[in-house]
């Protein structure tokens, strides 16, 4: 279910308007950050800005995420561990093809389905990719950040060009962190 997230307000508030107990479990499971700031690889600071009352950002585990907005939903509607094949758009609602043959119905189909999407490509075609040059390594670790940082989300730009790190606690007791760096097409990392 990948990594960290950091649902910034303009999403806080969308959880809110869906139905606020949900956005108060969401809340539960995260990690509220109340400042932000890009350092260089010596920590002095580059940006910072101190964040209060619905300015608030707030770090998650993914999984988190998905399981608090599964909880939303009644049991028979989710359905895991299924592969999209293709849609029809019909009058009233869009009809949803599933590789082991089911279908499922609805008034909007929502694609999540990642960089290389079956519903964007049916949609408008196989898109040409374009490599940024950068590949991202993301991961969550077992770590309690000192106090001064628990509520902090912090970018670190290195030495070198392309070379970033991004670390902040998605909770009491776990680390989100992503670090970035130039790199070539179809490499391999061990």
């Amino acid at each position: 279910a990948g990594a960290g997230i950091l649902l910034a307000p303009n999403g806080i508030e969308v959880l809110k308007r869906i139905d606020p107990l949900l956005l108060e479990q969401v809340k539960q499971r995260s990690n509220p950050i109340n400042h932000m700031q890009v350092v260089t690889h010596k920590n002095k600071v580059l940006a910072s800005s101190r964040l209060q009352g619905d300015q608030i950002s707030y770090a998650i585990h993914r999984a988190s995420l998905i399981d608090a907005l599964a909880t939303q939903l009644p049991a028979e509607l989710l359905h895991t561990n299924k592969r999209f094949d293709s849609f029809d758009e019909q009058t009233t609602d869009v009809q949803v093809h599933v590789e082991d043959g089911s279908q499922a119905s609805g008034d909007l189909l929502v694609a999540t389905d990642g960089i290389h999407s079956k519903v964007r490509n049916q949609l408008i075609g196989n898109p040409t990719y374009r490599y940024a040059q950068q590949t991202c390594w993301r991961a969550i670790v077992p770590f309690k950040l000192p106090t001064e940082y628990q509520h902090t989300f912090t970018e670190m730009w290195g030495n070198q060009a392309g070379l970033r790190v991004g670390f902040g606690a998605i909770d009491n007791e776990r680390l989100y962190f992503f670090a970035t760096y130039f790199t070539q097409a179809g490499g391999h990392d061990d």
